[in-house]
């Protein structure tokens, strides 16, 4: 394992690839379970621990691996867990549940070999449905190449999205060979933490949230891999025939092609497939509607910020009780169709905000926050506060009629700003 690139391409195994990938991704734990057709992927990573800041083991099962991974990943850290067709079986109750409660910020790629036509297997099975099952995004690919391009991008996919991302290899690409260019490896180790404030339970009173969670971020993510860079065409501009392929039959498909002199009338789209060159060169542009989906879905999932937006006014005079503030929280909560979090848990994202609690001989308070009896929208965060003059203030109050104690017209909670003399409706 090379800690350098310049350039260089190595003949490698698939197997050999995707550990590489995981190493160029800076993985802080591998752990799988051995089983050909992806026992390679594993035993590689042995070797390299001695060298590099990772942890790397062979666990006693397959759901012990996915397990321990999924911890690592809980703790901020880019993990790993390899198994064959037969192991995502054994795991498949863990997986369909860190699916709905995520990562917690890391990233768990769950690498799945397929045996078909099998060679040391004694059954022959199509993994993929698990990933439909799990509702979880699914890497293919076709060359040694794209395995250890697809591993790297996978684990940086699963921090962003903060759901486990699989990938499926198969037995003609795992022990096969190719040239791969190689990229650099990191040479310091991933500090873990972990965030006590989100729940990673999988309790009757949250797995619905979740689920529904699970699908809007499925739908954002629908769009940033329609835009992915392992897609490409490759054919005539208006084929007589267009086929769609993934992972290694995009090869058997392009070789048909080939033979048959059809390169003029046939066209292969390859769906997360190619594209691995531009990637390395460009990175992963975002497009506009990728940025917008991921824009709706960080408000959606920001409850503390949408509370208070709708019923929370900043005033640097007023003191609101703790178990005013919790109860309207609970209430709203109620009534937008969310799970409320524990008052604990409410008061650690508030203090994180910025805003301060005392504790008085009567109760707890909170500085600077009233509750306003309307309620207001949208939410928008990001959206850059005006600061206005007396005059100004006096002319908005007076066309929006919302001149109340605590200056209402000017200092509705904007997520980030706590300047009371702001306006940004």
């Amino acid at each position: 394992m090379s800690p350098h690139a310049d350039d260089t391409r190595v003949l490698m195994l698939g197997n050999e690839a995707i550990a590489r990938g995981a190493l160029e991704a800076g993985v802080s734990f591998c752990a799988g379970y051995p089983g050909n057709p992806s026992s390679e992927i594993i035993d590689t990573l042995l070797k390299a621990k001695v060298a590099y800041p990772f942890h790397a083991e062979w666990s006693v099962n397959e759901i012990v691996a996915m397990e321990t991974a999924a911890a690592a990943a809980f703790a901020g850290l880019k993990a790993i867990c390899a198994m064959k067709q037969n192991g995502i079986n054994v795991c498949a109750d863990f997986l369909t549940t860190v699916n709905l409660t995520g990562t917690n910020g890391g990233g768990l790629l769950v690498v799945v070999c397929d045996d078909p036509g099998p060679l040391t297997s004694s059954n022959e099975e199509d993994s993929r449905f698990y990933a439909r099952l799990a509702m979880l995004p699914l890497l293919e690919p076709a060359t040694p190449q794209e395995a250890k391009d697809m591993t790297a991008w996978g684990l940086e996919a699963s921090c962003r999205w903060e759901i486990p991302v699989m990938l499926r290899s198969v037995s003609r690409l795992s022990h096969g060979r190719a040239g791969v260019a190689l990229g650099e490896l990191p040479t310091t180790a991933s500090t873990p933490k972990f965030d006590v404030r989100r729940p990673l339970l999988g309790l009757p009173s949250i797995v619905t949230k979740n689920h529904a969670r699970l699908k809007r971020k499925m739908s954002d993510i629908q769009i940033e891999l329609a835009a992915s860079p392992f897609n490409a065409y490759m054919g005539p501009p208006r084929p007589d025939l267009l086929v769609v392929a993934g992972g290694l039959a995009f090869l058997y498909a392009r070789e048909a092609v080939t033979e048959l002199g059809l390169e003029e009338r046939v066209g292969i789209l390859a769906w997360l497939v190619r594209g691995c060159l531009e990637w390395q060169r460009d990175g992963l542009r975002t497009s506009a509607a990728v940025a917008d989906a991921g824009e709706r879905y960080r408000l959606s999932e920001d409850v503390t910020g949408r509370f208070l937006e709708d019923r929370v006014i900043w005033n640097p005079s007023a003191t609101l009780p703790a178990k005013d503030l919790y109860a309207a929280f609970v209430a709203w909560c109620e009534a937008e169709g969310e799970s409320p979090c524990t008052q604990t848990r409410l008061g650690l994202d508030l203090a994180a905000r910025g805003f301060e609690q005392k504790r008085t001989n009567a109760a707890r308070i909170w500085r600077g926050l009233r509750l306003r009896a309307d309620r207001r929208g949208p939410y928008r965060p990001d959206s850059t506060p005006t600061t206005h003059s007396a005059t100004q203030r006096e002319s908005i109050h007076n066309a929006s009629g919302e001149n109340s104690d605590g200056c209402d017209g000017c200092d509705a909670f904007d997520g980030f700003s706590q300047n009371p003399c702001t306006f940004s409706r």
